[in-house]
């Protein structure tokens, strides 16, 4: 089952990093004891969080050790099937156990009769005497509530979504707003950043604000007359662009037009021509 291989994996296996990873990935989704799991290079990327070319290593040593095995290789849509060979059958330890899991054996050699309590009536037990619990347990040991298993969640299907999760298209979380934005913009761009580049894209949308990276992305695309087809075009720019104003910096200084203009407050000009005689 899912636990036995998982627990396989964390006490035997000898992968490290991204292929641990994966092999716990096949782990989770193997359902029964022959360890058998089938697995996307989608889903591998999603549960190690790794690169494309990083997950193809790893499973590619994972192969070569003998810790995984390719029972059914991909065909078209359809998903490589894959075994756990070393984990196949294997039981996970019962840390703590101090009996038999099915709890106590019966005491077949007790005595039936009762010891005295004062009472006249008959001490031997018999098919209407009050209950006092069950003979192959303590008190309450058939009442237990399930807690769940202590290792975490059993034979979940898709990973935990976390922030910055890919979303059902695909698409980063953090990223959907700017791209909308950018279409809506019509700046209409592929996306094939890597690992690497998705978080340089984060940073650069917490320093510098989406409507930032539109208007920069949007400048751009109107000097190449629309001749980008992938937004790494935007990316280093997006990196070097200022930080967002913190609240309590001040404007530049402005001057009122007298006489009523309706253009109201206007950006300052130095008052002396001279200034402007080099035409800056």
């Amino acid at each position: 089952m899912t636990l036995d291989a998982m627990y396989w994996v964390w006490l035997h296996s000898q992968s490290k990093g991204t292929g641990r990873h994966c092999l716990l990935a096949v782990a989770n989704k193997a359902p029964g004891a022959d360890c058998v799991a089938s697995l996307s290079t989608a889903e591998f990327i999603q549960w190690s969080n790794a690169a494309k070319s990083s997950v193809v290593a790893a499973v590619d040593k994972l192969l070569e050790s003998g810790e995984l095995k390719i029972v059914r290789p991909a065909s078209g849509s359809r998903a490589a099937t894959y075994q756990m060979p070393l984990a196949v059958n294997f039981k996970r330890p019962q840390y703590g156990a101090v009996g038999p899991e099915t709890g106590p054996t019966e005491e077949s050699s007790r005595s039936e009769n009762r010891t005295p309590s004062g009472s006249s009536r008959s001490e031997n037990r018999t098919e209407t005497d009050e209950p006092l619990g069950p003979e192959t347990g303590p008190q309450g040991y058939g009442n237990r509530t399930d807690k769940g298993p202590e290792t975490g969640p059993h034979y979940q299907s898709h990973p935990p979504k976390r922030e910055g999760a890919i979303d059902a298209d695909g698409f980063p979380d953090f990223a959907r707003p700017l791209s909308d934005q950018l279409t809506l913009a019509g700046v209409v761009v592929r996306w094939p950043f890597n690992s690497g580049e998705w978080f340089k894209l984060d940073a650069a949308i917490k320093k510098s604000g989406i409507p930032a990276l539109v208007e920069y992305a949007r400048r751009v695309w109107d000097r190449q007359h629309g001749g980008i087809d992938s937004a790494r075009y935007f990316l280093n720019g997006w990196c070097q662009l200022p930080p967002l104003p913190s609240a309590d910096a001040e404007r530049p200084p402005l001057r009122a037009v007298s006489g009523g203009n309706s253009q109201g407050w206007q950006p300052y000009s130095n008052p002396d021509p001279a200034v402007y005689k080099n035409g800056w």
